[in-house]
């Protein structure tokens, strides 16, 4: 299954995938000061894979998965459209900071509870 990517983009063509894929590389792709956005054609939760493709899902501390990241930039002024598309999912976040940092957001699981651990 084929996703349209949730963010404005052009089809990165590599020799290695068959003709009918392509990655989304978000339109922001030139700008050196936004993340590069893309998004895997196959992609799909690690925790979906079929028994024969997992991998250990289980970390020491817990973490089960990344719910948010937060992007900080010394140019967090006007993010472009690709990247607006993306912080309107509420998955991610940009802040005004000395430097480039991208802090994630994660949950995890103890004792049978699932909790959220903030940056």
């Amino acid at each position: 299954m084929v996703l349209e990517a949730p963010f404005p983009s052009w089809p990165y063509r590599p020799p290695y995938l068959p003709p009918s894929l392509s990655y989304p590389v978000g339109n922001n792709s030139e700008s050196l000061t936004e993340p590069m956005l893309f998004q895997n054609p196959m992609g799909q939760r690690p925790d979906s894979f079929s028994a024969n493709r997992a991998q250990p899902l289980n970390h020491p501390i817990g973490f089960r998965e990344i719910t948010r990241v937060e992007f900080v930039s010394p140019v967090a002024t006007s993010p472009s459209s690709a990247l607006q598309a993306i912080l309107k999912t509420n998955l991610a976040q940009v802040c005004s900071g000395s430097a480039h940092v991208v802090i994630p957001n994660c949950a995890c699981k103890r004792n049978s509870q699932i909790c959220e651990i903030p940056s």
